[in-house]
């Protein structure tokens, strides 16, 4: 199916989204899965939760994976485990969501050869970072998007150390 729907290509490169979402389900219906919040009055959850983190290529579903285990609540492990997963050549950008904060990971997506994996995220507005580049913006706005700013960032890690990732 893919060869007939390839990636997205904006200026010659593919685009692959990922996004991770969390369902809820009755914990009388699942024996396995996350716990998360408040216990009810008779210590147990009310709720399962399942995580699916999902690889897109703009037309179809590249890549699912499940979690069911409280270790894969953050982001972190899910998304970049399904991103580092994917075939990416020097012309595919991986672009999601601030949901990956760990800057260890940045740095093993940024990291130079085989592995390396271009991508473009949000970052949460209280990471610390050192403007590298800004790009100036021509198209600033669609439909549903207001572009504030491009920039190449450096980021620092909770040691206030800067991170080899750009």
């Amino acid at each position: 199916f893919s060869r007939h729907f390839p990636a997205r290509q904006i200026n010659g490169y593919n685009v692959h989204m990922f996004d991770s979402t969390m369902v809820a389900c009755s914990a009388k219906l699942l024996d396995f899965g996350m716990q998360t919040g408040r216990k009810s009055r008779d210590e147990t959850h009310k709720y399962k939760h399942l995580k699916f983190t999902i690889g897109y290529n703009g037309h179809i579903p590249e890549k699912v994976k499940f979690y069911d285990q409280n270790a894969d609540l953050s982001e972190d492990i899910p998304l970049s485990s399904v991103i580092k997963s994917m075939a990416f050549s020097s012309k595919d950008v991986a672009v999601f969501d601030r949901g990956l904060k760990s800057r260890k990971i940045f740095d093993e997506l940024s990291q130079q050869g085989e592995q390396q994996r271009l991508f473009v995220c949000r970052i949460n507005p209280t990471t610390r970072f050192k403007v590298i580049e800004t790009t100036l913006i021509t198209n600033d706005k669609t439909d549903t998007l207001t572009i504030l700013s491009d920039q190449i960032v450096k980021l620092y890690d909770d040691k206030s150390k800067q991170t080899n990732s750009n």
